[in-house]
């Protein structure tokens, strides 16, 4: 017998109807597998604090804020296609990256687009990445 999605739905609503304490059980342990694959990340970042450029990468809680993931691969997979991107577009208006002086970085601070234009080569650019800040 397969379940389909309708079924997981229904079994959902059940459970909300007739079992809440068991979906506040069940929001703990998520909670808690959380808080571990968030430990596992942490001690990953100190193993290898940097990119294979040498520029630092965020801590794990700062990419699961910006990215809505722990896993630094995709953060900096999603960057590279951005800064590509970014690229792309320059190219389709005669711009090249290295023909701007400054840069304004406008985003949450973490540089995962940015990053990407610290190794291009070419003329020297100012990248002014404001910083998060923490509430």
């Amino acid at each position: 017998m397969r379940i389909t999605r309708t079924d997981l739905f229904a079994i959902r609503e059940f459970l909300k109807n007739y079992f809440p304490p068991l979906l506040k059980v069940a929001e703990f342990f998520r909670y808690i597998f959380f808080l571990r694959q968030i430990n596992i990340a942490e001690r990953e970042d100190k193993l290898h604090p940097t990119d294979d450029n040498g520029i630092a990468i965020p801590p794990a809680r700062l990419r699961y804020r910006v990215h809505g993931a722990l896993d630094r691969d995709s953060f900096l997979r999603v960057g590279q296609k951005v800064a590509a991107d970014i690229k792309s577009l320059l190219q389709i208006t005669g711009k090249d990256i290295s023909e701007f002086s400054n840069i304004l970085d406008f985003g949450c601070g973490s540089a995962r687009v940015m990053r990407n234009f610290l190794t291009g080569g070419g003329n020297k650019t100012d990248l002014l990445v404001p910083t998060l800040i923490q509430s």
